[in-house]
């Protein structure tokens, strides 16, 4: 009966840690305070990059918990906390509905190409390459899911019910609106969905026993774990229910054997004996693998490409600009170098710690923050960039820096963001409404918050602006609010983020008239 009561406390455990996540990136009001969004350093990838790149002392403390947790009890990470596993249990329940239910069966470990992965991604991490984590993490996955997905569909349950308010006269929830969101991002999280859906469907945990980095980092210690599942040679009839609910497909029936590494301690084999032959038992030396299990499938070097490639088409876009397409006179932009959200410090150190994971973006409450194509380079896809066409980067506002769960957007004070420059303005004469149509404008100085762009007024009595870019921090309002197009004033990122200097405030003397004398 104790044993039972295990999968009933492992499904709320994950419905809780699932419920939480969801929260985060459903937040479309903004409601939440800040401190909610530490709940996110409960995952162990960006755990890891906030102690190898941070050294902060709450990821240490939060890694030292899940190694502990895996350590006496197995990978309960896997089938509780991180989010994408409890999305794929949703899944393999959801598909139960429509057909019959799932059976598994016990498949040999793939240990050398899961380890190989690991290896290889680690090795990439070491060179400054974090595409594979940014593709394999799960937590990360979770996030584009949620957000690409999951967000829009929320906003539309939320603007329906608004309007059903509306209409009894009440105004207790308010409408937002759906803006901003990139047609890539939404076809990669359809991808995403399509390949972690067929994953599951078809062998159960098969992605966090192949691809995933954490679950191959946590498989390592399981090996050694104190307490296991175990089966009775006395008890056990060879009916092979354990192994057929198994959805880590390492229960061997016929030897009597579960395997450590990959068993995600999801508890469902408790509930399918009836013999009472499953149990949990104290373990001191590494679990010996059966004679059968030495000869492993090894999948050969085309088969490891072939699955490396699995959800990552290596599709680029080549943007050729057309000169005849242009009005005469004006000329097209190229931007260097990207804008890079405050606190991400470099564009370099940007792109090597942020896995993706989109919770600035959901947080951020402009949409002014979006998922990149290539804006940064292959390297890049997905991570998060200043899309300055969408809105600008409001000068009381650092939600994003407060956020983040691996560390790439570091905490920015709002005195520190007034002055942080995150690109400087660079204006395109040939562009200017003043110059194409000879007439006034003046949308990119009326927004400029720091008076980088000014209005001069020419020989012709017509207004051109004027940029001081050292005393621009790159929020693009001038971008945004140009009308032109191409842009006749933009933003180029700088590399590494420096300090603006603060604008000279002219003292203006106030002229005190006499009192009249009666």
């Amino acid at each position: 009966m104790l044993y039972r009561s295990l999968r009933i406390i492992r499904i709320v455990v994950s419905a809780i840690f699932l419920v939480i996540l969801c929260v985060l990136f459903f937040d479309i009001h903004h409601a939440l305070p800040v401190n909610a969004y530490q709940l996110a350093l409960s995952q162990l990838i960006p755990g890891i990059l906030q102690l190898l790149f941070s050294g902060l002392v709450s990821a240490a403390v939060i890694i030292g918990i899940i190694l502990l947790l895996t350590f006496v009890f197995g990978r309960v990470y896997c089938s509780s906390i991180c989010p994408l596993g409890t999305f794929m249990d949703v899944i393999n329940h959801a598909r139960s509905w429509f057909k019959k239910k799932k059976r598994f069966r016990y498949t040999k470990p793939l240990n050398a190409f899961r380890y190989s992965i690991l290896a290889i991604t680690a090795l990439a991490m070491a060179a400054g390459l974090f595409s594979l984590v940014v593709l394999l993490d799960p937590y990360s996955n979770f996030g584009r899911l949620a957000t690409n997905l999951g967000r829009p569909a929320v906003q539309l349950i939320n603007n329906q019910v608004a309007y059903i308010f509306e209409a009894t006269g009440s105004y207790a929830l308010a409408p937002v609106k759906i803006t901003g969101y990139q047609w890539f991002s939404v076809v990669w999280a359809i991808i995403v969905l399509a390949v972690i859906g067929a994953f599951t469907i078809y062998g159960g945990r098969l992605f966090c026993n192949t691809l995933c980095p954490a679950g191959s980092i946590l498989s390592l210690i399981s090996r050694y774990s104190l307490l296991r599942i175990d089966i009775s040679r006395e008890a056990c009839t060879l009916c092979g229910k354990c192994a057929r609910v198994c959805k880590a497909t390492c229960i061997d029936s016929k030897l009597k054997y579960v395997d450590p590494s990959r068993c995600v301690m999801c508890f469902n084999c408790f509930d399918s004996c009836n013999e009472n032959a499953m149990s949990l038992r104290l373990k001191k030396k590494p679990a010996a693998i059966p004679a059968s299990q030495s000869s492993a499938v090894k999948p050969s070097r085309r088969q490891v490409l072939a699955m490396m490639a699995l959800g990552f088409p290596l599709v680029k876009i080549l943007k050729a600009d057309n000169g005849n397409s242009l009005p005469d006179g004006m000329v097209p932009i190229h931007k260097e170098f990207p804008v890079t959200p405050p606190g991400s410090v470099s564009f370099e150190r940007f792109n090597n710690l942020c896995t993706a994971c989109h919770l600035c973006i959901t947080s951020c409450p402009t949409q002014v923050i979006k998922p990149a194509f290539f804006e940064y380079g292959l390297g890049g896809l997905m991570q998060p960039r200043m899309a300055y066409e969408v809105y600008y980067c409001t000068f009381e506002c650092v939600r994003c820096t407060e956020v983040c769960p691996t560390g790439a957007l570091q905490p920015v004070s709002l005195e520190e963001k007034k002055t942080l420059q995150l690109g400087k303005v660079v204006f395109v004469r040939e562009n200017c409404i003043v110059i194409t149509k000879k007439k006034d404008c003046g949308a990119c100085s009326e927004h400029c918050p720091t008076k980088a762009v000014k209005m001069v007024q020419q020989p012709d009595k017509l207004f051109l602006p004027v940029v001081e870019p050292k005393i621009c921090v790159g929020c693009g309002a001038c971008e945004h609010a140009c009308p032109t197009d191409p842009k006749s004033i933009y933003v180029e990122g700088n590399p590494v983020h420096l300090k603006a200097e603060k604008p000279v405030t002219k003292k203006v003397e106030e002229k005190v008239e006499e009192d009249f004398p009666f």
